[in-house]
């Protein structure tokens, strides 16, 4: 929208007694105009008005400021802000999906303050987010421009934007290498093995949430074999144990085995390089003896290099990692001692290497 000009009506004069001020003049300003900000702050607004110069007779007046008043029904201003001696403001914090009306007075050097202006009005529409939900093995894209908030929930990325009611938003959908799409749904509901998806004229919020399966077989690289005794999991320390990887690929999963838990309590995997960078972790809540796999953003490994899986317990209610012998059902010890690199991070390293693995495609 163009800004409008417009000649406003002069005031009267007032008499000797400023306190008429008020009275006589009616109206200050023949209009007030709007102008529009950028859609990704669509619910805030600028009034620009003109400044009256003199009085209705031609004499000089000084006007020492201006308030600006604003309410969500015609005539009744629940808000007002002293703008002081400008002509020009941005309201901000407005409601989208809301009607504003504005009014302007001004007032002098003793405060006394004018009727209100003409009346304004401008309506924001409604927003709308659509959350999008990836998991491992892919993810769900915005266009290029869009402002976009993510967040992770396990091994799953979470992405939100905002959609001007009535608006459209084209998402796509696209593997990782080694990856294909299982199936998108969108507001719980399945489209298929869609690469991409369009709303149109959005009047309400959506998700859309997408699975990825992998295109190659994979396998457990095992670390250990057998189970002869068990570690204490300990919820201040993380719990390493190295491997070899036996061929060149993708990790996509990391698994431990759990020997004693006392109720659902959350545990986390990562993957470690032996120069101490961590390449992928992810989370899950145990809630039964055995082998707990958790799905993890994909990692390289190669063929006979040597990586370290952590493993820590969110909780005491975790008792016991299980662990076994890599040779002849001794218990292997895992220390610095044995060879873990000083650059992992600080923590207390157990007595046995824990039952854990990672799968390769």
């Amino acid at each position: 929208m163009q800004e409008k000009k417009c000649k406003l009506p002069l005031w009267h004069r007032s008499p000797v007694n400023p306190a008429s001020f008020l009275a006589i003049a009616a109206i200050i300003f023949a209009c007030i105009s709007l102008i529009p900000v950028s859609k990704a702050c669509a619910a805030q607004t600028t009034l620009s008005w003109s400044a009256p110069a003199t009085y209705a007779d031609g004499s000089a007046m000084t006007v020492s400021g201006y308030k600006v008043y604003q309410g969500t029904a015609k005539g009744a201003y629940t808000g007002s802000v002293d703008v002081g001696n400008q002509t020009s403001y941005t309201l901000s914090n407005l409601v989208n999906g809301s009607t504003y009306y504005f009014a302007v007075t001004a007032y002098d050097g003793a405060k006394t303050e004018s009727a209100y202006s003409n009346e304004m009005s401008k309506s924001f529409g409604a927003t709308y987010s659509i959350t999008a939900t990836a998991g491992p093995g892919g993810s769900i894209n915005f266009p290029s421009g869009t402002s976009v908030s993510t967040a992770t929930s396990g091994s799953s990325v979470i992405k939100t934007a905002s959609v001007s009611q009535g608006g459209s938003l084209s998402l796509s959908v696209a593997p990782a290498t080694g990856y294909a799409i299982s199936g998108v749904t969108v507001d719980g509901a399945s489209v298929g093995a869609v690469s991409s998806y369009t709303f149109s004229n959005v009047t309400a919020n959506h998700t859309v949430s997408a699975t990825f399966a992998a295109t190659t077989t994979g396998h457990w690289d095992d670390i250990t074999t057998g189970t002869s005794a068990y570690q204490d999991a300990t919820p201040s320390y993380m719990e390493f144990s190295p491997v070899t990887a036996d061929a060149t690929g993708k990790v996509s999963a990391l698994r431990v085995k759990i020997y004693q838990y006392g109720s659902p309590t959350a545990i986390r995997l990562a993957l470690y390089s032996a120069g101490g960078t961590k390449l992928t972790e992810g989370t899950m809540t145990v809630s039964a003896a055995g082998y707990a796999t958790v799905s993890v953003p994909a990692a390289s490994v190669t063929q006979g290099a040597t990586y370290y899986i952590a493993a820590q317990a969110a909780s005491s209610m975790l008792y016991r990692f299980t662990c076994g012998a890599t040779t002849g059902g001794y218990e292997a010890p895992n220390s610095y001692g044995s060879g873990l690199p000083a650059v992992l991070p600080s923590g207390r390293w157990g007595g046995k290497l824990l039952n854990a693995s990672m799968y390769i495609q």
